[in-house]
């Protein structure tokens, strides 16, 4: 998951006067690295998150009110491109084209009939799906924030959330404003198709071309698949090109404890230290297979201190040395 989506939860929290602090590192996670815009955290973490800052909350409708509570650029770039967009229905677009960068475990769509538009959104690969709170302030951010960019006080034609009804859906009614149904396949807002051809007020066109270009980019960095060991194999790439990638300098990256990242890399049957070894073997052997790249830069490009480092990693990774290996190749 994004940063930016953690921290309108923690923002919340923090408005409910819960400990931050002690709420981070009871789930392993390390507290100052979850103000790295472009970090990522475990969705089950996430998800743990929010049904905790839910209970200590004692709101029943705590995702719907934290959506209510939201300031323009609480997303981050994901808010900015929108906010940019010339109507509601490019907006919406954009949101569901980058919402990896905020939420990269949901499926989101948005479809278009003759007369109806439907944004929504499941979480296949989780079976328990998002939970309640959570999913309900996504959608509420949905129509809340698109009546803030267009200043329209629009209304969907109808809500659905995949979670059981609560006890009271008087808030659900209050802030949407049409039918609103649990226990369906997924969780969506619709909208009259006329209602996307609404103006975005104060949209900046020359803006726009930037924040897309600078959206793609992050999209473009991101793992791809929400798993664990894509998670660590980008940052470790990523740490190369500054020197030795620690499991530390991993772990505040994806804002948990280095402990914590040990265990969840051996529940995976892996380390860190076999994930390093294994994508500086993939890489070195790249680099030697091109002639451009010198044996000494390889070692550089690999975060080792020093060639005859390089050499005792490469003989002990395939038994040869590194200028034995790269005769071979150039004799194929």
């Amino acid at each position: 998951m994004g940063s930016p989506y953690l921290q309108v939860l923690l923002a919340g929290a923090r408005k409910l006067d819960i400990e931050i602090h002690e709420l981070a590192t009871g789930f392993g996670l390390e507290l100052d690295a979850l103000d790295d815009p472009e970090g990522r955290i475990p969705r089950d973490v996430h998800h743990q998150l929010w049904e905790e800052v839910a209970r200590r909350s004692g709101d029943e409708f705590f995702g719907l009110h934290l959506a209510e509570s939201l300031q323009p650029g609480a997303f981050a770039v994901i808010d900015y491109v929108a906010r940019n967009s010339p109507n509601l229905g490019d907006a919406y677009g954009r949101v569901v084209r980058y919402s990896r960068l905020v939420h990269d475990a949901a499926e989101v769509t948005f479809e278009l009939d003759r007369d109806t538009a439907r944004i929504a959104y499941a979480m296949p690969a989780i079976p328990e799906g998002s939970p309640r709170h959570a999913a309900e302030f996504i959608v509420a951010c949905l129509i809340i924030i698109g009546r803030q960019m267009t200043g329209v006080d629009f209304s969907p034609t109808e809500v659905t959330f995949a979670h059981h009804a609560p006890r009271s859906a008087d808030e659900h009614r209050r802030i949407f404003r049409c039918p609103v149904l649990f226990e369906q396949p997924m969780n969506s807002l619709s909208l009259d198709r006329t209602v996307l051809a609404t103006p975005i007020r104060d949209a900046d066109p020359r803006l726009r071309g930037l924040l897309d270009r600078y959206a793609q980019d992050l999209l473009g960095k991101l793992p791809k698949a929400d798993d664990l060991m894509g998670r660590v194999r980008h940052l470790v790439a990523e740490g190369l090109q500054e020197g030795d990638p620690t499991l530390e300098s991993v772990a505040k990256k994806l804002a948990m404890s280095p402990r914590t990242l040990q265990r969840r890399l051996k529940d995976d049957g892996t380390s860190h230290q076999e994930v390093l070894d294994v994508l500086r073997r993939e890489l070195a052997e790249k680099y030697l297979r091109e002639p451009s790249i010198g044996i000494g830069e390889a070692a550089f490009l690999l975060g080792f201190s020093e060639p005859s480092a390089f050499h005792r990693a490469f003989k002990r990774w395939t038994g040869t040395t590194p200028g034995a290996y790269r005769r071979q190749q150039m004799m194929h």
